[in-house]
């Protein structure tokens, strides 16, 4: 059994089989799993605890699932996938979802419960990989504050089992896991970090 402990999901539908079916089977695929019967309440237990996945229908009496989309991205951003639940998909639906930020809609009725786990799997993989990429990021950003030298001298300094000085030239330093010498770093093939300087500082992107 797959465990998804630490990816929290919020599922908010009126429709108390439709939300009990989807909690429970999101909980069988081993996901953190709190429901909502109404957006006002989602919003609540979304700003006590934030959810990393919401799967959230569409109409819904008082606020509508795409009010709810708009209020949990001015919260989370881009930290949050939000799927929208809806039985009158169009291509205005689709738009307006991805508009405001939905990373997917789904058509009621659900006809295959398996295209809800397969989604949730999709996503919480995305998730973790977002998490390990700001954790990598964190770091260097903890090692560029730390070890960099005086804004005088502009080298690099990093740990790998040695010292290492690397020259921040003015067309700044490119990390990656094919760069040569002391810049090749543990880094998936698609990712690069570049240093540069912006006056005494040290700015890292990717």
């Amino acid at each position: 059994m797959p465990d998804f402990s630490d990816v929290r999901l919020l599922v908010v539908d009126d429709e108390s089989a439709l939300r009990n079916l989807l909690g429970e089977v999101l909980r069988d695929d081993g996901f953190n799993v709190r429901t909502a019967d109404c957006a006002e309440q989602a919003l609540a237990l979304f700003e006590a605890e934030p959810a990393d996945i919401v799967l959230s229908d569409m109409s819904m009496p008082g606020m509508s699932g795409i009010d709810l989309l708009k209020r949990v991205k001015a919260l989370r951003g881009d930290m949050v996938e939000f799927v929208i639940i809806t039985a009158n998909a169009t291509l205005d639906t689709a738009i307006a979802a991805t508009k405001h930020g939905a990373t997917d809609y789904l058509r009621k009725p659900v006809e295959d419960i398996g295209d809800i786990s397969r989604l949730a799997s999709r996503l919480a993989q995305r998730i973790r990989e977002r998490r390990e990429k700001d954790k990598m990021m964190s770091g260097l950003m903890d090692l560029a504050r730390t070890l960099v030298a005086p804004p005088g001298d502009p080298f690099l300094v990093r740990t790998d089992g040695a010292i290492e000085r690397l020259a921040v030239t003015t067309d700044g330093l490119l990390l990656s896991a094919t760069a040569d010498g002391a810049a090749r770093v543990k880094l998936d093939d698609e990712i690069q970090v570049k240093v540069s300087r912006q006056g005494p500082d040290v700015a890292i992107s990717t």
